[in-house]
This record gives structure tokens, sequence and C-alpha cells, in this order.
């Protein structure tokens, strides 16, 4: 596990680095590698489908899995979500072989589990189950389906629940088990991963706070996402493509879900309902649902609930009607399945790609800059701005880049720019989709001119000058008598009361985190001219992962904001003591 990154759990990386040894080339290694569990994830749902319901169900469950656009596109990116589904899917395959050899979905007779090994497999299902935890954040509501279905066996199938009772503590003492690394990693880590993706679960926080209204916008976004509007992110979806188109294909999965609610007594259809739920809630409680991503776990109970019905369909058909049910069965099949491979491929190699044009999507610019400086002859500082300074980029960079040598900082270009610590010159990159203020090119005496050039990202010599000059002042001893005028100093602007610099409290260690080296207004304004304030500021510590920001609120006589700038271009992440940076609001 590494905390960096949103936290990465690290089951995934584990098969990359087998691959690797085959595919030495980076991009296309992590590639194979879920295209390598999601072939592990066909065979391991056929296996599980067919204890389940019949051999035509499991062909029609991976028929699905196969030919939607949802569970194509996540095998082909190289992203670690993919193994969640193969290892939910794993764990419940395990649990299902210890029930009776003649369990289907539809058998009355529950006498219960029948393998004499039953012990092997309960501590393999907890097992496997810990190892789920090792794939991806939202493995984590995985155990709650287990729970949950134990709860229900003791409450509606008792023979089955109290019966095997000393079983699920062997399930759950081989999880906690496998888990405890897991759990010693993250309390090492402490807030770290928290404090990254702490805004990800507004939804959440709202509702402990009173507000449900997020969590039911959410549900209804997530709702609709089978037939009428999917994922609105385009770096892993078409924007608002539902999981199945035509939407008409849908209706097996609703039918599927009304019939697994009736048959909800039957402990497998109980099984793939609480299977279902869990796996949505992590895209219910955290922002811009619903995303697929985090509904990676849900894939088996989605397509299972849209196979069975089908199938139920065409034996009902043959039974009716022996001569030309089999014919009606497979005509039924081609209808569904021919018009739903031609609107994944059509979506996926024509119509994605065209809204993926910007190279920010899959990271190419990024990328673009981790060869260059991988590449470098010499090893000067680097001052980095991508969009994704706070988040993704600087971790890319950090496991692409084969080198120690090259000191890198992260700021967005566009409100700060910085030197690190004991350095007069540094390298200034800047991607494609971000620029440098006019203000702070003005402020620093840049010239503007690049010193190289390329289609994803544009280099700058950025040189220490008189922008950062002067006594460091504590930021807590700096107030409002700091800005008020005093004779014979010449202000831009007139005010009748104090400027405060800084109205809020960093508690007892803000002091000594960061500390103000100077600040400016812009020249005297008419009207209509914006007001520039420039601050410079040098970091106290190293790699500091509190939220920061800089609050700079304009106020009328009344005392109330009339605007405000709330940001921090210079990620607290990035620092090292001695680092200065210039800030813009």
């Amino acid at each position: 596990y590494v905390a960096e990154g949103w936290g990465r759990e690290g089951l995934f990386y584990y098969l990359a680095a087998l691959v690797l040894q085959i595919v030495p080339f980076n991009p296309l290694a992590i590639r194979v590698t879920a295209v390598l569990w999601g072939l592990g994830l066909l065979i391991i749902s056929y296996l599980l489908v067919r204890r389940w319901h019949t051999p035509l169900t499991a062909w029609l469950t991976v028929a699905w899995l196969t030919f939607t656009y949802w569970p194509l596109s996540t095998t082909r990116f190289g992203f670690r979500h993919m193994s969640l589904a193969f290892m939910m899917t794993l764990t419940a395959w395990v649990l299902w072989q210890g029930w009776p050899e003649n369990g289907s979905a539809d058998d009355a007779d529950r006498g219960g589990f029948s393998r004499i090994n039953l012990p092997l497999y309960f501590a393999a299902t907890g097992f496997c189950l810990g190892l789920t935890l090792y794939t991806y954040q939202p493995s984590r509501f995985m155990p709650f389906v287990f729970a949950a279905f134990a709860v229900y066996l003791f409450l509606f199938q008792r023979k089955l629940g109290w019966t095997n009772g000393r079983l699920w503590l062997t399930t759950l003492l081989s999880f906690t088990l496998t888990t405890i690394p897991l759990v010693l990693a993250l309390r090492q880590a402490g807030s770290l991963e928290t404090a990254q993706r702490g805004f990800t679960i507004e939804p959440l926080t709202q509702l402990l706070a009173g507000n449900v209204q997020p969590i039911l916008s959410n549900t209804w976004a997530t709702f609709k996402a089978f037939t009428i509007a999917g994922d609105p992110l385009k770096s892993y979806n078409l924007p608002g493509r539902p999981i199945f188109v035509p939407a008409w294909t849908g209706l097996f999965f609703y039918a599927g879900l009304l019939l697994a609610l009736k048959r909800w007594r039957n402990p497998i259809y109980a099984f793939v309902l609480l299977w279902l739920a869990f796996a949505l809630l992590p895209t219910i409680i955290t922002i811009s649902a619903p995303n697929f991503n985090r509904m990676a776990a849900a894939q088996l109970p989605v397509m299972f609930l849209a196979a069975f019905p089908l199938a139920e369909l065409g034996q009902w058909l043959a039974a009716r009607q022996p001569r030309w049910g089999q014919l009606a069965t497979a005509l039924l099949i081609v209808v569904t399945f021919v018009p739903l491979t031609f609107a994944t491929w059509r979506d996926y190699f024509t119509a994605w790609p065209a809204v993926t044009t910007d190279a920010h999507t899959l990271n190419r610019e990024i990328f673009a800059v981790a060869n260059y400086l991988q590449q470098q002859p010499d090893s000067p500082p680097v001052l980095i701005s991508s969009r994704d300074i706070a988040d993704e980029d600087p971790y890319i960079v950090a496991v692409t880049v084969e080198r120690s040598d090259v000191a890198r900082r992260w700021a967005d270009t566009s409100q700060a720019l910085a030197l690190p610590a004991g350095v007069d010159e540094a390298q200034l990159i800047v991607t494609a989709d971000r620029w440098i203020d006019q203000t702070l090119l003005q402020a620093t005496g840049m010239s503007g001119t690049p010193i190289d050039q390329t289609e994803a990202f544009t280099v700058f010599t950025l040189r220490r000058g008189d922008w950062l000059v002067g006594e460091p002042l504590p930021l807590g001893f700096v107030g409002a008598e700091t800005a008020v005028p005093t004779s014979g100093t010449v202000h831009p602007i007139t005010w009748d009361y104090p400027l405060s610099i800084c109205a809020c409290t960093l508690g007892e260690t803000g002091s000594s985190r960061l500390l103000l080296t100077g600040l400016s207004l812009n020249t005297p304004l008419t009207a209509g001219q914006p007001l520039e304030l420039l601050t410079t500021w040098q970091a106290q510590v190293d790699h500091d992962f509190t939220s920061l920001a800089l609050f700079a609120h304009l106020l009328n006589e009344a005392g109330e904001i009339v605007a405000q700038y709330d940001g921090l271009g210079y990620p607290p992440h990035t620092w090292e003591s001695g680092d200065q940076f210039l800030q813009l609001a």
C-alpha cells in the first residue's frame, strides 16, 4: 500500500510487475495487466454463475461482460479497479464451492452445505475477501456484503446460518489475518489518504450533518446510470453514456432486478442484491455520481441480473413450443447482442476517442514531461505546472522518472511561481493546457521566451530576482497593524481601516509552517481595473499534506465581502523547507 496518489493498494501492481518482465514498455504492460484481470473475471464469472443458475445463464453473463462498453473499457485502462471486480467475484465463487451440488437458484431444498472440507472453503473465502481489500478503495465496502449475507442466513435461512456458525467464524479469522498488513500500513500512513480524498466524500459529510439532498441526488443519478445517463467523466466513459446501449437492452436488467427482489428468500438472489447494493454505495456517497470506477465491483451482479431473465425466457419458450422455441431463443439473443456490440464498437473505437483528443485525459502531456526529465543530460531543479498538481501528476512523474537527482516542485503558474530552496535558477515546465499569469511574469522579470518547446509542454528559465527578498515575517506576528499606512510611505490604494493580512488561526504549528516575506498591491486603480495582491512566502516544513489556502477578502465600509480569492498555487505537499514562492490573488 502506498499512501501517495490518494492511496494505492498493491495487488494490481504485483501482477503488473510480472507482466513487465515480458512486456518492458510501461504503457502497454499496464494495459495488458488490466486485460489479464478482465479475462480472469470472465472465467470466474462463468464458473460462479454455473453454480447459481444454468449453463446458458453463465454464457450470457460472460457475453454481457464481453460486449458491454463498461466492462470492456475497464479492462483496457491501466487502472486497478478491474482487480476489484475479479477478486470480489472470486471470493463469491469460493464461498459457493461449498454449496450443495444441486444448489441451483431455483432449488427448494436448502438443507445446508454438503462438502466435507467446508472449513477450507470458508477459510479460503475469508482469505480471498481479505485480498480484495488490497485492490481499490471501494473494496472496503465488500466485507459488508458477506456480513449482511450471514445476518440474512441467520434470520431467514436458519438451518444454513446456525448450523454453519462456526464456519463463519473461520471466515472472519482468515479475513482478519489477511488484512492485518493493510491495516498496519493504513495506520502508518496516518491521515494522508484522508487529507487527499476528503473532498470526494462531501455527500456523505453533508448526510452526517443532516443534509440528505446530495445522497438522494446521487442515488437517483446512480439509478439512471443503467439506461439513461452514465458516468459524466470522459476519462473513463463516453460522457453520459449509460451502461446499457441501446437502452431497451437494459430491460433485461430491470426484469432481473424485479425477479431477484421477488425471490429474495432464495439465498443466491439475496446475495446478489446485497452485492449490488454495497457495490453501488461508493459512488452514492462520493462526488461526481455515477462514477463507473467506483462501481466496478457491481459488474458481475449487474450482468447476472441481465442474463438470467433472458435465459429463463428462452427456457419458457422452449417448454411452450419445443419445435421452434430454441430457434426463437437464439434469435432473441442475436437481436439483443448484435446492436449492443455495434454500439460498444462505435462508442469505444470512434465516439470516445473523438472526445478525448484533449491530451490531458490520457495523461499524454505529463508522460511527455516525465520522458523529458528522464532524458535530460543534466539535472537542474524543475518547477512543473500541469492540470493535476495536487493529485495524480506528481505521482505519475515520481513512478515514471527513474532518477533521483532532479529536484521537482509543482505549482499552478496561473497564480503562483516558486524556486526550490538553495538555488538561484530552475527550469519551469508548463504543459500545453496551462499558462503563466502576466502579472507573475512582470513581477519576476521573466522574458516569457521559452528555451525549449514541444507539442505537450514549454520550458522556461526561472531566475531569482528582486521578487524573493526581504526579512521573513512569522505568520503568527502578521496582523492588521502590518499594513497600516505610515507617514512618508506611498500606498497604491487608500483605505480607511486596516487591511487584514491574516484573519485566521492555523493552530499552534501555523507560524512554524510558513513565513510571509513580502506583499504588495498593484498601482492606483481606476474603475473596472482588477485589484491584485502579490505575496511572497517561505516554506518551513517538508511535504506538508495539510490543506492550506490563502484567503484574500475585499470588504466594503460595512465590513461585507464584495470580492474574494481563496486558493494556493503552490500546494504544501510539494514544499521543502526553504522553498520560496510568489502567490497572486
